[in-house]
């Protein structure tokens, strides 16, 4: 009975709609990460070296300034 339900002997099962909802939710979900993290993920800008950054302390040790985005959302 369990081998039918998983595609064992004599069982009709097709794998391809699975892995292709599988595959085609891993992409989804990648390209939602990459909206959120370029749309309202924090954005911080250090303005002794006046670049952007993702963190409230510089690599130069300065305190950063917020430029965009939510607080709480980071890549952390």
């Amino acid at each position: 009975m369990v081998d039918g339900l998983l595609g064992g002997r004599g069982s009709t099962v097709t794998w391809a709609p699975l892995i292709l909802a599988a595959g085609g939710s891993g992409v989804l979900g990648a390209m939602f990460d990459s909206l959120l993290g370029a749309t309202i993920q924090a954005i911080y800008f250090c303005p002794s070296c006046e670049k952007e950054t993702e963190k409230t302390l510089h690599t130069c040790n300065t305190p950063t300034e917020p430029m965009r985005g939510w607080c709480w959302l980071n890549n952390d």
